[in-house]
């Protein structure tokens, strides 16, 4: 375009290529271009120019003037170009595969229709590329250009995957593509009609041909190879099925046909399951119910089918036998039909499955749905293995597990009947990984850290004891070695005996040898045998080399013996008694005996040791909180048990080398009978180690349990914790983080108290701000006032001495913290026990409250002093100058002097007291003294004293006061 821009903008909007397009298409005559373009620009003269194209005339768009002009429909050529476009076009608008490109696919229909005008013949094999379509029809498709890549480019590719899209539609009819020009043209002998021709072919198809291909869309459902095996009346396989209930595989076979005289002898011979799928179009020239009878065969028939069904699977039939008789083109499109048939005739079947099957087994016939409903009422879960429970068929998408669970809702019980004692898996066991699953599972029998695979296997044959391997738990291996030990002496067990018709013990186990090899490895591993092969023999000592030996060279072992020398089963149970390391008695056998007897005998050492040192102390040590643990008929229980260990621990020092172990005066179940005194001793041991870590805070927990009020609720938790301690302590078997637990609850307990105990103290004492209050109190004016009033009688004293004295009695202990209380449970520096000192009011209260009673007794003191005072002035004459002013002045102000002085208290005194006023002459003074003659002065002063005794009799003297007139 860049070459030719000017043409371009001159000819705007119309595509240089269609004028020279116009040209060259003989049969119209070129003064029509005129007209045409004429026309053309019209149609567009209202419509705006886009901005993301260049939205030119294009000689394509010439193709719907053509069709619609009748006269060109005269002309032979251009009728018959018109019919091939309506054709393509057609289909196109009908099938293309991609919807977005659909308008960009019929505008290259229109160009290459165009194009075919322009030859002299349009049967000439001449057409147009890729790149020539993009640019002379300026083909465009909206985000082409936010691909990240060359625009042009990118273009030129989605012009090229539509044209291969236009003839995957059309079956490469009317279009031919030329690969070593690149050009595409319409190509008028391409045109065969191929749904014709199957359509044809599938109303001529028997019903053999139908079933033929029923069951080749069988084989692909059921994922089974294209070439059947075995016999050459039916298509067979040899199938496995999984067998859920015990998570494994069992053999059997897969059979698309009709039981006949062939198969009917094999029905009836024990050699695994029949899964028939009858044919749907053929009769059925046999007896069902002779062969549903039998217990191994389930029979599938496809008993519900439609007419698009049969239709579809005639298509199919017919297309693919097409195709086999098709070559080049032809072939491809047939095949491609095919598939496009077998698409459907596969997802009719997939989704119409759970009702259009109908399964029959021992005279049971029942759609797949109805035999799954009728398996999920009933407990499908074997020994609480959740893994078991199967889903609704509905959520089953893939066709073959379907047929699987139904086939095994069926045969689960005969798998049962023929093996009724099978080993429940936890994982699937198949032929694809039963060979590593087993060497896994030998490999991880000396190690405790073994895979999770190992661990499966080992368990399910029951070989595990904890994580240790112990033959004894299995009873699978049990038979194995009681087949041995019925052998003389000096005989062996061969692999026929033990391996009848190739299982162990085919009646009741049924066991493969794959897994017969774990057991005997097993074996091997404890001691119980030793395994002879062809050029070697494995004993425990050699345990090693077994696990390196492939699982195949295993399986062609000779026979199995007894082992000699040492009773390694009686050492095992003895060092496995002890808690010595797994496999070190293989170590003393291996004669390594110097380290391995030093362990022993230091293990025997430390038990004696422990063991002399419980007995003395089951009455004193083992208490709870002062509870003993045991009752006294339990205790001398168990000074039985513990003696009979200390007697079997002492016989053990003896051996002191290898050679000596030979000897061994213990089988293996003596050995193993003595777990239960070894048990007790362990728990004893234990117990006493729990007791000594928990008994300081047990202790400590008694002293505050003492300490609280009776009616606290801590005591109650307290009783529940030592009831919980009770029961955990004295039971058989204490857990290995008891020890932990226990003494965190305790904790907890403590961590309550101290919280408690630190609250009450505080209430209970006074602080150090309060105890410098209540030492001003003490030291206060105001209560040496007080003190100094109260000797005026009148005035209540006690009161004041109550508060002095309970002011004096209120404790301060202020150097108490929370961690002085981790060691002792109450208060190491003043004592404090709040059972004994339960304070409901907090001292710091207490001491506001007498600071209050203080101010009101200063108060209620001066009033009942101004209040006295008034009653008792009448008399303000009769009180001495000196006290009558500071008693005229506390009455004037009503408040008592900031310190009270004696001669205070003095005036006090006198002014409440109820004075009596003599009145005397000095007439009458005179009278009495004068008696007319001299008189010395002891005689005046007797007749003074007798003249004032006889004035103030009857009269309190010291309220007396005198008057002289």
């Amino acid at each position: 375009m860049k070459e030719r821009i000017t043409e371009f903008v001159a000819l705007f909007p119309v595509h240089p290529d269609y004028i020279d397009t116009f040209a060259q298409i003989t049969i119209i005559e070129k003064r029509e271009i005129l007209k045409t373009l004429e026309q053309a620009i019209q149609a567009l003269a209202d419509t705006e120019i886009p901005q993301s194209y260049l939205g030119l005339l294009t000689y394509e768009s010439y193709w719907n003037i053509l069709c619609n002009n009748p006269a060109f429909r005269t002309l032979a050529d251009i009728r018959e170009v018109i019919e091939c476009n309506k054709v393509l076009i057609s289909r196109i608008e009908q099938t293309f595969s991609r919807p977005s490109y659909k308008l960009l696919a019929q505008r290259i229909i229109n160009g290459l229709s165009v194009h075919r005008l322009t030859t002299h013949d349009i049967h000439t094999p001449i057409g147009v590329t890729a790149r020539e379509l993009r640019d002379s029809l300026c083909l465009y498709q909206p985000g082409i250009d936010k691909l990240g890549g060359h625009p042009a480019e990118d273009l030129l590719s989605l012009v090229e995957t539509v044209l291969r899209e236009i003839l995957n539609t059309v079956n490469r009819q009317f279009i031919t593509f030329n690969p070593e020009n690149g050009q595409y043209y319409i190509d008028f002998k391409k045109n065969y009609d191929f749904d014709a021709l199957i359509d044809n072919r599938a109303n001529s198809l028997d019903l053999h041909q139908l079933d033929r291909y029923y069951y080749a869309t069988l084989r692909q459902l059921m994922e089974v190879a294209d070439l059947a095996t075995g016999w050459t009346q039916s298509f067979c396989w040899i199938y496995e099925l999984e067998w859920r209930s015990h998570q494994v595989t069992r053999p059997g076979y897969l059979i698309f046909g009709n039981p006949n005289q062939m198969t009917h002898a094999r029905v009836m011979k024990p050699t695994g399951f029949l899964l028939y799928f009858l044919p749907v179009y053929q009769p059925t020239h046999f007896e069902i119910q002779l062969f549903t009878a039998v217990n191994q065969a389930v029979f599938f028939h496809l008993s519900k089918i439609d007419d698009g069904f049969t239709r579809n699977l005639r298509l199919y039939a017919a297309a693919d036998d097409l195709a086999a008789m098709s070559t080049g083109v032809a072939k491809t499109i047939y095949e491609s039909k095919a598939q496009n048939y077998l698409r459907e005739v596969i997802q009719w079947l997939q989704t119409h499955k759970p009702i259009a099957f109908t399964a029959c087994y021992q005279n049971r016939a029942q759609t797949l749905l109805d035999w799954i409903n009728t398996k999920a009422t009933e407990d499908f879960r074997v020994k609480n293995e959740p893994f078991l429970f199967q889903p609704h068929p509905a959520l089953l998408a893939n066709f073959r597990d379907l047929i699987d669970l139904v086939a095994d809702i069926c045969l689960d019980n005969y798998f049962i009947e023929i093996a009724p004692e099978y080993p429940i898996f936890p994982t699937l066991i198949s032929p694809e990984n039963l060979i590593f699953l087993t060497q896994e599972a030998i490999r991880g029998i000396p190690n405790a850290q073994r895979s999770k695979p190992a661990q499966g296997i080992l368990a399910a044959l029951g070989l595990l004891n904890g994580t240790r391997v112990d033959s004894h738990q299995s009873q699978y291996a049990q038979v194995i070695l009681k087949q041995l030990l019925q052998k003389p002496a000096g005989q062996v067990l061969n692999r026929a005996e033990l391996l009848a018709d190739h299982y162990l013990a085919p009646t009741t186990y049924r066991l493969e040898p794959e897994l017969v090899i774990v057991l005997i490895a097993a074996l091997v591993y404890n001691g119980e045998l030793v395994l002879v092969m062809p050029n070697q023999t494995i004993d425990a000592t050699q345990f090693a080399s077994l696990a390196a030996i492939p699982l195949q060279q295993l399986l062609e072992f000779n026979y199995l013996e007894r082992p000699k020398d040492f009773n390694l089963p009686a050492l095992t149970a003895l060092f496995e008694l002890l808690a010595l390391p797994i496999g070190l008695e293989k170590a003393l056998i291996q004669y390594q005996a110097v380290e391995v007897i030093s362990q022993f005998q230091s293990r025997v050492s430390e038990y004696l040791d422990k063991l002399v040192k419980i007995p003395p102390k089951l009455m004193s040590d083992f208490t709870c909180w002062g509870k003993p643990l045991f009752s006294e008929t339990e205790i001398q229980h168990f000074h039985t048990q513990l003696a009979q260990t200390q007697h079997f621990l002492e016989s053990l020092q003896v051996y002191s080398s290898a050679v000596k172990f030979k000897n061994f005066c213990y089988s293996s179940t003596e050995v193993t009978n003595q777990q239960d005194n070894f048990h007790l001793l362990d728990r004893l041991i234990n117990l006493q180690t729990i007791l000594t870590d928990l008994n300081p805070t047990l202790a400590y927990l008694t002293t505050a349990q003492a300490a609280l009020p009776p009616q606290h609720n801590l005591i109650n938790e307290m009783n529940q914790v030592r009831d919980k301690l009770y029961t955990t302590l004295t039971a058989t078997v204490i857990p290995i983080d008891s020890s932990y637990f226990l003494h965190q609850s305790l904790l907890e307990l403590k961590q309550t108290y101290i919280q408690i105990y630190y609250q009450w103290h505080q209430q209970a004492r006074l602080s150090k701000e309060g105890q410098l209050i209540q030492q001003q109190l003490l030291a206060g004016q105001r209560l040496l006032n007080l003190k100094q009033l109260a000797s005026i009688t009148l005035l209540p004293s006690q009161q004041l001495l109550n508060f002095e004295y309970h002011l004096s009695q209120l404790p301060t202990c202020f150097r108490l913290n929370k961690k002085d209380l981790i060691g002792p449970a109450i208060c190491p520096y003043c004592g404090y026990k709040p059972f004994t000192e339960f304070h409901a009011i907090p001292l710091a209260v207490k001491l506001t409250q007498l600071s209050q009673t203080l101010e009101q007794l200063y108060l209620n003191w001066t009033q009942i002093l101004l209040t006295e005072l008034k009653n008792s002035f009448s008399h303000r004459e009769l009180i001495k100058p000196e006290n009558r002013v500071p008693i005229e002045q506390f009455l004037l102000t009503r408040t008592l002097p900031e310190k009270i002085t004696p001669p205070f208290i003095t005036a006090l005194q006198e002014g409440l007291a109820d004075l009596i006023k003599l009145t005397i002459t000095r007439e009458e003074l005179t009278t009495a003294l004068a008696s007319g003659s001299p008189m010395t002065l002891i005689e005046i002063q007797q007749r003074f004293n007798d003249y004032l005794n006889d004035l103030v009799q009857g009269k309190a003297v010291n309220k007396i006061r005198i008057l002289i007139e």
